[in-house]
This record gives structure tokens, sequence and C-alpha cells, in this order.
């Protein structure tokens, strides 16, 4: 506390929150904003409670009934830092140290593992349509038997659906082609510039 500057600061004795006082107010009664307590500041700093003067009729300021907003505020953030370490460790540091150890101790286990689920989501994105065109038709002809009993809307339907699936999938393999491709352009490209 420095009592020769033109404003000063000091801590309440009730709640230790700081309190700013112009020099020129030393000497008289303050009340804490917080805590609601009324001090009084001597000319050598030294800072001292004062009884409430209130008159009949005027009650003394009740004290604080709700929990302090510090504490509130210092619950709401522990609370969800810990919902957040809780996400953060479950899904992203055990994921990534579990990876980091199989990498270290089983390198060729790991890449194999990696491919297998390359080539399956390859697989699946280039011919699934395709799967469900092929696995659709030996469903109906198990139960339709003939298929008479269908209405032409019903083939007209089939017939589209069959034509954006099987156009997807040439899409899809022609796609994959022009990766393959591509992925070797620029390897050449990169070992022509050098390092």
């Amino acid at each position: 506390m420095m009592l020769d500057a033109p404003s000063l600061t000091i801590d309440c004795p009730g709640c230790q929150h700081p309190l700013g006082l112009r020099k020129n107010l030393v000497g008289s009664a303050l009340r804490c904003k917080k805590c609601n307590l009324r001090v009084q500041v001597a000319a050598d700093g030294q800072v001292a409670p004062v009884a409430d003067s209130a008159g009949p009729g005027h009650p003394p300021p009740a004290g604080p009934s709700e929990p302090q907003p510090e504490l509130l505020e210092w619950l709401e953030d522990l609370f969800i830092k810990m919902i957040r370490g809780i996400f953060k460790f479950t899904f992203i540091h055990i994921p990534c140290e579990v990876y980091r150890t199989l990498v270290h101790w089983y390198p060729t286990l790991v890449r194999t593992f990696r491919v297998a689920i390359l080539g399956a989501t390859w697989l699946f994105l280039a011919s699934a349509p395709l799967i469900w065109i092929l696995c659709h038709e030996w469903f109906m002809n198990r139960i339709g038997g003939d298929g008479s009993t269908q209405p032409i809307w019903y083939y007209a339907h089939q017939l589209a659906w069959n034509a954006v699936f099987y156009l997807y999938t040439g899409f899809a393999i022609v796609g994959s082609g022009w990766g393959v491709f591509y992925v070797k352009r620029l390897r050449r490209k990169l070992k022509e510039k050098g390092p």
C-alpha cells in the first residue's frame, strides 16, 4: 500500500478484496462492494472496520447470502477443465500413446493394419453400390420369384438407381486410377526438384 500516490489500493479486512481509495479521502469511511463491510483508512495506512451508523428504520446491510461469484466462477472453470480432461485423455491421449507404443515396438504390424484399413476403405468406397445392387437383386429374386407382382414404376425406379450405382462404381474405378497416376507424377516432380 502506498500513501504517497494520488490513489491507493487497500485490502478489505473482511474479504481481502482490493479497494481503491483516492488519497484525499484518507480518514473517511468507505464500504467494501464485495462483503459490504465499512472500513476506515487512517493516515498511517492502517485499515480498521467501522461500526455501521444506520439510523432507526435503516437496518444494517445484510451480509452476502449467495455464494461468492469468484467461487462459482472457479467451480465452473474447474468442472469445464475436468470434463475436457476426460474427453482429451480418453479419446486423444490414450489412443495416441497406444499408437506410438505400437509403432515403436511393432512397426510392421501397425503398417499392415493401416494398409488393411485403407484397402477396406477403398474397396467399400469403390464397390459398395455395386455390392448393394447385387445383394438387392439376389434378395428380390429369393422373395419375389419371377417379379410379376411388382408395378411398372418399381422397375423404372430400380433401373434408375442401378444406373446411378453403376455410374458411381465406374467413376470410383477411374478415380482410383487417376489417383495412382497423380501420385506417381507428383513423386516424379519432387525427385526432379531435389531436396
